[in-house]
């Protein structure tokens, strides 16, 4: 029984080096080396090769590297038998809140009011984190969530109408959602309609989240003061995208929290002995939900 490593795109050795330290029992390959398919019963992936589920018939686990799964939920070679799981972890958090908290600041004075109202689309773990410091240094905080419920001194929207509550009272709005189908296309010019005239957006979701043209359309007709996108529809952007000349767009790729080797080697490596033990992983997603 052993692990896949399949992340094209990325050097997969700082994670091998982190899972040989923390875990030197379990075995590790890294595709496209693949010595024995039928081995692999987990399989870590960012970005991995279409196909490549289809070819590991004992696999048990679809483990990301990082936070987000769309990768793997969008696999139409992905079995409905395999469990999903991701990374998650303070190292991770702490990363995306201090992203989040310097691109407050520096907004602060393209907003008019005095006091700056933040609101959160999604409330996860990376949003719960940086909605405590944010707290603390001040700030009032909403997010809209799939669910109401209380949640401290965050005020919690959800539906169609806490949305439309939310957005009229932000002046800084951060999207940390997953990329669902309920979620793809929600920055738009329906919902910047109904946005506080002058709000900040920062988008550290995902590019399919927002609508690009009508971001810049918002921002050209003075409805958005304008927007820092960590993440774009297409990356890498190309040089003659309208995003890359528009004076009020900040653009800082995927450089808002990154997944630490060390940090993903351990929960891999606990995921692992789990599933071995037949025991219940950590960080599954659900299916139904997207996260």
């Amino acid at each position: 029984m052993s692990i896949l490593i399949a992340m094209p795109h990325r050097d997969p050795q700082p994670l091998v080096v982190a899972l040989q330290y923390c875990a030197p029992e379990i075995p590790v390959c890294i595709w496209p080396e693949i010595p024995a398919a039928a081995d692999i019963t987990m399989a870590v992936l960012w970005q991995h090769p279409q196909g490549l589920l289809s070819s590991l018939p004992k696999l048990q686990v679809a483990h990301s590297f990082g936070a987000g799964v769309e990768h793997i939920l969008n696999d139409p070679a992905l079995s409905s038998d395999i469990q999903i799981a991701r990374v998650s972890g303070p190292k991770l958090a702490s990363s995306m809140t201090s992203y989040l908290v310097r691109q407050v600041v520096a907004a602060r004075p393209l907003i008019r009011d005095g006091s700056i109202a933040i609101g959160m689309l999604g409330y996860g773990q990376l949003a719960q984190a940086a909605a405590k410091v944010l707290l603390e240094q001040g700030y009032r905080v909403m997010a809209w969530r799939r669910t109401g419920g209380d949640a401290g001194e965050v005020s919690i929207y959800h539906g169609k109408t806490g949305l439309e509550d939310m957005l009229q009272q932000t002046d800084v709005l951060i999207c940390l959602l997953p990329l669902t189908p309920d979620t793809t296309d929600i920055i738009n010019h329906n919902s910047l309609a109904k946005c506080k005239p002058g709000m900040y957006l920062i988008n550290v979701g995902r590019g399919a989240h927002v609508v690009e043209p009508d971001v810049l359309a918002a921002i050209d007709a003075g409805q958005l003061s304008g927007a820092c996108l960590d993440v774009t529809r297409n990356e890498p952007i190309a040089a003659t995208d309208p995003l890359t000349v528009h004076p009020d767009v900040k653009l800082t790729q995927h450089t808002a929290s990154l997944t630490d080797p060390c940090e993903a080697a351990a929960v891999i490596a606990e995921n692992y002995r789990r599933l071995m033990a037949g025991k219940v992983l950590k960080f599954v997603v659900n299916r139904q939900f997207g996260y």
